[in-house]
């Protein structure tokens, strides 16, 4: 028999977000977040505790508009992004919740070693003012990642019950 091995907490990590945990963040999260209201900043802190409790470290926040940025951007192969922002006093749950919620699941399968940057743009309502902001921010470091990919209005694509 040969011996199997596990990264350390990784079946943890995984099973943190399945889909009634996905389904928890989409509900929390629907509530009022426009940018720049005290929505918008509770919507923050609740994401920065989702980072913390997937990498068991806080995530940076960037720029002016206070993106939520877990992983090294300037190396990253890959970004995966989501906003977590809504438009004025809907309570956003597809738009951009849902988001934020796989980006979380992705963010538990993959390793923290690996290659990965996960951003949770604010202000995109507001005419996609945090990732660009963001861009601006990897243009003037010379450094362009690999891959970008946003998740927008997911639930579409998952069968919520």
């Amino acid at each position: 028999m040969e011996l199997q091995f596990n990264e350390p907490n990784s079946a943890d990590r995984i099973e943190m977000y399945g889909e009634e945990e996905m389904r928890s963040l989409v509900q929390r999260l629907s509530f009022q977040r426009e940018y720049g209201t005290q929505g918008n900043k509770h919507a923050e802190e609740l994401i920065v505790n989702e980072f913390i409790d997937v990498f068991n470290k806080p995530p940076r926040i960037l720029g002016a508009t206070r993106n939520i940025v877990m992983g090294d951007y300037l190396e990253a192969e890959h970004i995966i992004g989501a906003h977590y922002d809504s438009e004025g006093d809907t309570p956003g749950a597809d738009d951009n919740a849902s988001a934020i919620a796989v980006m979380m699941r992705i963010a538990a399968y993959i390793h923290p070693s690996d290659n990965v940057c996960f951003v949770a743009f604010n202000a995109e309502e507001k005419g996609l003012l945090g990732s660009a902001e963001f861009v601006n921010t990897l243009v003037k470091s010379t450094r362009q990642s690999n891959s970008f990919q946003q998740l927008k209005e997911t639930d579409q694509f998952l069968k919520w019950e």
